[in-house]
């Protein structure tokens, strides 16, 4: 509309170029890729935090050669949140060729091996980290 500032003047201004893009949230965000656990079908799964993540979908991992490179979701999502990410949502994938397995409470060890001193095939010994017995304990195998 145009403004009378004297008379015979009209000031009228008109929009000329592109408008400026108006701020988005980039407080959520979608992550896909390998974890330890979790769903492999359906919707992605939404995450809140790290702590909520590991209980979905597990902690870092590193099962030696057969997965680097492809081990950095976990990373991605605590450094997402670590920079004030508030919502993720989160899909496991795995290769074709995974196989499943499943777990039977029949007893027996519970073990962490120690990382990097296991990795030679047809080794006879295991270097633990830590050994507990448990009654309860899960064991699993390959189906």
């Amino acid at each position: 509309m145009p403004e009378y500032l004297a008379p015979g003047v009209y000031v009228e201004e008109v929009d000329r170029g592109p408008k400026p893009i108006e701020g988005v949230s980039t407080s959520t965000a979608g992550f896909v890729g390998m974890t330890v656990r979790g769903p492999t079908t359906g919707l992605p799964v939404l995450v809140t935090g790290f702590a909520d993540f590991r209980r979905q979908f597990g902690d870092y991992f590193d099962f030696g050669p057969t997965f680097a490179g492809h081990n950095y979701l976990p990373y991605a999502i605590d450094g997402f949140f670590a920079n004030g990410g508030r919502r993720a949502y989160a899909m496991r994938v795995m290769p074709a060729t995974a196989a499943k397995s499943k777990v039977t409470t029949t007893g027996g060890l519970i073990t962490r091996l120690k990382p990097g001193e296991n990795a030679v095939t047809g080794q006879t010994k295991l270097k633990l980290l830590t050994l507990r017995v448990s009654a309860q304990a899960p064991s699993f195998a390959c189906a």
